[in-house]
């Protein structure tokens, strides 16, 4: 048996040796030692073992004493974080009210915040979902005419300028619309249909998840009998069965084999196309120069710059418009924009200035919150002087400040998040349909760090704020006659104003902004449109091309159907339009006037060319100005006849009369047309426009087209005809598809929803700043008369009146109000020029909104200065004079 060490040295060394490594070599080297030695003497050895453990001791004992201090160091600071976190927790249980309106007022403004940047993050700032989406851009055409600030290009131009840019991995061409679709067993439904060039899913770099793509020899006349399958489609209609590839599908009465499924989440040009089909290159669509249908998006080469590629396309629209052949005289030069640009539009800048009045939101809440902790720092005066007379540094009383807010901001932050989500949802509802990538909106990671990193920045001021009382220098004045009578005490009353008058001065902004954009949208929903409003149904139909081959057919079908929809009970007029009002806009084209010499440019009149049936104008409610409306006699055949609108009138005849003028479409093979009646402007496209160029409007009968819609006016809420108008159809021709069934109202409703969207969410911001704002006036105010409890009791029982002591306490409240409200005006009228672009017949100063809202901040902020200053007024003098 081998021999031991003496037990406790050993001990000893493996306790005071540093690390393991240190351990295990000597201690090692030590016990083989002493085996050697304990062979000639265990006494002996014994003592020799001693003797290098004492010199073992000698030598690490200092750096194990350092150790063991570092380690005791850092438990007192964690059992000192527990401490002052458990003083937090303990402060929200006996001051639920005060934890309540502190987490309560972070939560709004957090959750506000997180929402509002996330449908920004979502859709201005998140990428496209498609490889290298920054090298996207869309070609556009810029107009001259008004009514209309752009286009797209033509098919013609399209080739022109996929044949000649040299900047451009690929240009693709694409255009939505809506068909019927029908296939096997299936039976037929309304599906949006996206017609592309064959290089559109390799220009986005994006291919089919099941199956391929388009070829290139599918666009050719005669081919391209395929289609490729949204995944969303492809699992509803089919159940996500792979054999749906191979079968046919038929889209607008046309038989289409299945040849691809795109992956899940693809959407383009919109996220809800279901089926994608190649365009068809047909000597009409090659012919169509001054149609102007297709947008065109392109991939722009490695190394190849925006302004570089608008640089040579500038050089090739010049070329381009010198050919007569493309008639470009209506045009400007092409232009380029980034697809991200243009798939968010105008939403951008709007989603920007939400976000800013979010902000000012949140600095309202943190003024509110800094200034219920400024006045419980005051409370706790004696104990934080106490605290630093001991020698409490200011780093450990802001720690401690730090720690006690934490729970608060915390439960205020998880409060917030829940808001958020609810903001969502609340956003969700009142978003408008143009609102891009909605589907997209959600509270991701980056909206919960941002929560985080707002959470921690309030808790650190929080923290700084309270701590800013005594130091060193002012701990004796503190203790010895009292913080409120302090200079400090004088300066945190400067302060505490200061965050009151700038959250009272925030909420004019933001209700400023809020009454511009509400003015704005009343104005907007109550302009006259030039028709009615009320008991108007419109309905468009898609009838399908080979069963109405021939103009004669298409009369008759329309005539039928007339005849039986005035039939119905409670139809008090219909009448049919090539395109409803506030539904697919329509562009200007060229007309020409008799006797009307062409410019020298070749520019000549334009004007909106709509194809109207008899009925029309009494079914919409169009104002007749002179002369008479369509009637039955204006057939094929007969004298051609056309009713332009008041501004084309007095455009091309003024200061006459234009009945008996004769006009007609830019087309030598069609004959003049004489004007038979005038009738008032209607606003077509947008709301806020009318139409400068002026409309023309050409019988059904003698220019027939099968793009119409239909119009009809009820006694009663045309709502209940929705189900009667698809049965008048259906019994009719069942081929004939209905679709964009709405009243003129919801038309209406629709066109003005992203006013009432930023308006709505502009109000509700600016009602939580005044509120808020509202809340720290009284605090503070409140806060006053509980300091100056004594004082007041002193002034009462030498005889001030109650009358008195509230005129003081709501003149020291107002004269805050006022300034603020002073200050606060100058910054709404930065913002309101900010909102000047997104307002309609509202400008930046309205007298209107500047009186309400000052009227209604006046009337907030007496009310909060009175219920404070009723207070103070029945304070009793005896109690006031015994307290502290």
């Amino acid at each position: 048996m081998s021999a031991s060490p003496p037990r406790l040295p050993r001990q000893l060394l493996l306790w005071v040796l540093p690390d393991r490594r240190s351990r295990d070599g000597l201690v090692g080297d030590l016990d083989e030692l002493y085996r050697d030695r304990a062979a000639y003497g265990r006494v002996a050895a014994g003592w020799w073992y001693s003797l290098q453990v004492l010199a073992a001791v000698l030598h690490f004992a200092p750096r194990r004493a350092l150790t063991w201090g570092r380690r005791t160091a850092r438990a007192e600071m964690w059992t000192a974080i527990g401490k002052d976190l458990g003083l937090g927790v303990r402060l929200l249980r006996r001051r639920p009210g005060f934890a309540t309106v502190v987490a309560a007022t972070l939560a709004l403004g957090i959750g506000v915040n997180v929402a509002a940047f996330s449908v920004l993050r979502s859709v201005v700032l998140r990428p496209l979902p498609f490889p290298d989406a920054d090298r996207l851009a869309v070609l556009r055409l810029s107009m001259d005419n008004a009514g209309y600030a752009e286009g797209p290009p033509s098919i013609p131009e399209y080739l022109t300028f996929r044949d000649e840019l040299r900047s451009w991995q690929h240009l693709a061409a694409y255009r939505r619309v809506d068909a019927t679709a029908t296939g096997g067993e299936q039976h037929a439904e309304r599906v949006s249909v996206a017609v592309v060039s064959p290089n559109l899913f390799q220009t986005l770099g994006v291919q089919p998840l099941h199956g391929r793509a388009f070829t290139a020899d599918e666009s050719q006349p005669g081919a391209g009998a395929v289609a490729v399958l949204s995944h969303a489609y492809w699992q509803s209609r089919y159940g996500a069965d792979p054999s749906a590839l191979g079968r046919d599908l038929i889209v607008a009465e046309r038989a289409r084999t299945i040849v691809g499924v795109m992956p899940a989440g693809f959407g383009f040009p919109d996220s809800d196309i279901e089926i994608w089909v190649p365009l068809g290159l047909t000597p009409q669509a090659l012919a169509a120069r001054g149609v102007h249908q297709y947008d065109v998006v392109g991939r722009l080469l490695p190394g190849v710059s925006l302004s570089d590629a608008e640089a040579e396309l500038a050089a090739v629209t010049r070329r381009v418009a010198a050919d007569p052949l493309f008639n470009f005289h209506d045009w400007h030069p092409a232009f380029l924009r980034p697809l991200r640009v243009q798939v968010v539009g105008d939403m951008s800048r709007a989603l920007w200035l939400l976000l800013g009045a979010a902000g000012l939101v949140l600095a309202v809440a943190c003024a509110n919150v800094a200034g219920l902790m400024l006045v419980r720092s005051e409370d706790r005066g004696e104990e934080l002087a106490i605290r630093t007379a001991l020698g409490a540094g200011r780093g450990r009383l802001r720690r401690q400040l730090f720690l006690e807010a934490f729970p608060m901001t915390v439960i205020g932050a998880l409060a917030g998040v829940a808001v958020a989500l609810g903001c969502l949802e609340i956003v969700g509802s009142l978003a408008p349909l143009e609102l891009p990538r909605a589907e997209e909106v959600s509270v991701d990671m980056v909206g919960l760090t941002l929560t985080v990193i707002i959470t921690l920045g309030v808790a650190t001021l929080f923290a700084v704020l309270p701590s800013l009382g005594p130091g060193e220098a002012g701990v004796h004045g503190t203790l010895g006659q009292g913080e409120r009578h302090s200079s400090t005490a004088r300066t945190r009353t400067r302060f505490r104003h200061l965050l009151v008058g700038s959250e009272t001065a925030v909420a004019v902004v933001l209700l400023v902004s809020a009454g511009l954009l509400l003015q704005s949208y009343l104005r907007l929903s109550n302009v006259d449109p030039g028709y009615s409003r009320a008991q108007v149904i419109t309905a468009a139909l898609d009838v399908p091309d080979s069963r109405y081959p021939e103009a004669e057919d298409a009369v008759s079908l329309f005539q039928s159907l007339l005849e039986r929809v005035r039939a119905v009970p409670g139809i008090q007029a219909a009448g049919g339009i090539r395109r409803a009002p506030l539904s697919t806009p329509i562009g200007p084209s060229s007309i020409e006037i008799e006797g009307r010499a062409v410019s020298a440019d070749g520019a000549g009149p334009v004007a909106v060319i709509q194809v109207a049936t008899p009925g029309y104008f009494e079914a919409l409610g169009i104002r007749e100005l002179e002369g008479r409306t369509f009637d039955a006699g204006d057939r094929g055949g007969a004298v051609p006849v056309a009713i332009v609108s008041e501004s084309l009138a007095r455009r091309h005849w003024p200061g006459q009369s234009a009945l008996g003028g004769r006009l007609r479409v830019d087309d030598p093979d069609l004959p003049f047309a004489e004007v038979v009646g005038v009738v008032a402007d209607v606003r077509q496209n947008r709301l806020d426009r009318l139409p400068d160029q002026g409309t023309l409007y050409l019988p059904h009968a003698q220019s027939p087209t099968l793009a119409m819609a239909l119009t009809v006016r009820s006694t009663a809420d045309p709502t209940g005809l929705v189900s009667v108008l698809r049965e008048e159809v259906a019994a009719v021709d069942p081929s004939v598809a209905v679709h964009d069934v709405r009243t003129i109202a919801q038309a209406i409703s629709d066109t003005t929803a992203s006013a009432r969207f930023a308006a709505l969410l502009q109000l509700g911001f600016a009602l939580l700043g005044l509120l808020l704002s509202a809340i720290g006036l009284y605090g503070v105010l409140a806060f006053t008369v509980t300091r100056r409890t004594r004082e007041i009791g002193i002034r009462i029982a030498l005889g001030a009146e109650p009358l008195d002591v509230r005129r003081s306490i709501v003149r020291q409240g107002m004269t805050l109000v006022a300034t603020s409200l002073l200050v606060g005006s100058m910054g709404a009228l930065i913002a309101g020029v900010l909102l000047e672009r997104f307002l309609f017949g509202t400008t930046a100063v309205e007298p209107i909104t500047y009186g309400v809202v000052l009227g209604t901040l006046l009337t907030v902020g007496l009310l909060a200065c009175w219920m404070p200053a009723r207070r103070a007024s029945s304070i009793d003098p005896m109690r006031a004079l015994g307290s502290d």
